[in-house]
């Protein structure tokens, strides 16, 4: 087991053991931060991909991973650090985990609230990510989101080679979408944009960019409600894990949740609060772009605890 402790004005995760699951006893510290600004830890889990020990908590900041190996005296050496999702309290954080009955390792976090700032949103109160898997592949940590979201899918659209020159808009409005998107970075030109909860006249819209010269990927609140109510701080990857030149992006929808997966390598989550009944929506803009394949599906309500 482990806890989470303040030692030195420094975070630290602590590792217990138990024989019952009852009566527990303090080992050591697995991790103490070397960062003074990291003060507070949350959240911790600690598990085994493979061959490979992996400490996850939430700082008070974007959720992080060290990737290591354990001693035989249950040490943890940490060998690499990662990012869980790029967004921390702007979208994505205290994350949490469980091995499914497949041996499947799947972590689900909480989609908070603080992207709508002073707009009034009565009803509610944060939300679930949607479930992602973790896989280790060649001591690199991989998401995905899980297989049976395929489940939710209906009404889509797919193409093998899109020619963008401009604005290319989908047939499908909806606000509740799976879109696949695949592209090679050298057929951008400069800049991408996929537009998703836009409105007829594209003044509302939330904005994910590729910035080809920075190798960034953006989240772009500035237009995704025009009221000057909501929190229009951008939300940023840089460095996207491009394997061979290859850029794929899976952008999961649902009215208010925003859900970018990169490359499976990385995740930018996220809320916004469309106001216009019209943000319905979906757009690409390029320069001279060439997409090798495009998936959009529309998102069917899945009553919970029932089987397709």
């Amino acid at each position: 087991m482990v806890l989470v402790a303040e030692i030195d004005g420094k975070g630290a995760v602590l590792l217990y053991h138990s024989e019952d699951q009852i009566h527990w006893k303090y080992l050591h510290i697995l991790l103490h931060s070397e960062d003074s600004g990291k003060r507070i830890f949350e959240c911790p889990n600690y598990f085994f991909l493979q061959d490979k020990a992996v400490l996850v908590v939430s700082p008070n900041d974007k959720p992080c991973y060290w990737i290591g190996h354990q001693t035989a005296d249950h040490k943890f050496v940490p060998e690499t650090a990662g990012i869980i999702d790029h967004s921390g309290w702007a979208g994505f954080y205290a994350p949490n985990s469980f091995a499914d009955n497949r041996g499947r390792r799947i972590m689900i976090g909480w989609l908070t609230e603080n992207g709508r700032g002073d707009l009034k949103v009565p009803g509610w109160q944060g939300v679930q990510s949607i479930p992602r898997e973790l896989t280790m592949e060649n001591g690199i940590l991989h998401m995905r989101p899980i297989e049976e979201l395929e489940q939710l899918r209906c009404n889509g659209l797919e193409y093998k080679e899109l020619q963008i020159d401009g604005t290319w808009e989908c047939p499908l409005k909806t606000k509740a979408a799976e879109i696949i998107l695949e592209t090679e970075t050298e057929s951008i030109n400069s800049n991408m944009e996929l537009h998703i909860f836009a409105d007829k006249a594209g003044e509302e819209k939330t904005v994910i960019r590729y910035e080809k010269e920075k190798d960034t990927i953006v989240i772009d609140r500035t237009y995704s409600n025009l009221s000057g109510l909501t929190d229009k701080t951008p939300l940023s990857c840089t460095g996207t894990h491009s394997c061979g030149g290859k850029l794929k992006l899976q952008v999961f929808i649902d009215h208010s949740v925003v859900e970018v997966f990169i490359n499976e390598r990385e995740v930018i989550s996220t809320r916004v609060y469309p106001g216009s009944g019209q943000s319905e929506y979906i757009r690409i803009q390029g320069d001279r772009l060439s997409l090798n394949g495009l998936q959009v599906y529309e998102m069917e309500n899945h009553p919970s605890g029932t089987q397709k």
